[in-house]
């Protein structure tokens, strides 16, 4: 069970960062928006993988430096 809410929290934290890259380039949507609405629920995401499942900080912020910071 661990590993499919895993998977799903996973999955959903990659969909954010999609949705946050198309808000980020598109040009009528403010940063700041783009920001409150995607970032900060997937900063949530990763502290809930962090607390609640045993994630390293080690895995996220290897998931962070490879998968957001190349799209800020």
């Amino acid at each position: 069970m661990r590993e499919i809410n895993e998977t799903l929290i996973y999955n959903l934290l990659v969909l954010y960062l999609v949705v946050f890259s198309v808000f980020w380039v598109s040009p009528k949507v403010s940063k700041t928006l783009a920001v409150v609405f995607i970032l900060l629920p997937t900063a949530v995401g990763a502290l809930f993988l962090h607390l609640k499942m045993g994630v390293s900080l080690r895995e996220l912020a290897g998931f962070f430096l490879f998968v957001v910071f190349p799209y800020t």
